[in-house]
């Protein structure tokens, strides 16, 4: 499956609507966003996309192939 993130905050999508060929190339996207400022934990961070697919406003889409 593929994927596209989806920003809550702005309302559109994020990386300019990138679409990743899978969950982990779209959850390894975010942590490098997040970790540019070193925000939180990036292991609690991966868990929870791993798991709730959203963390901070931010949204795994899954999209069709």
């Amino acid at each position: 499956m593929k994927y596209k993130i989806w920003d809550g905050q702005l309302k559109q999508y994020a990386f300019q609507e990138q679409i990743f060929n899978n969950k982990k190339e779209a959850i390894e996207q975010l942590i490098s966003f997040f970790s540019v400022d070193c925000w939180g934990d990036l292991t609690k961070i991966r868990k929870t996309l791993w798991s709730d697919t959203e963390f901070s406003e931010m949204y795994l889409e899954q999209i069709e192939s």
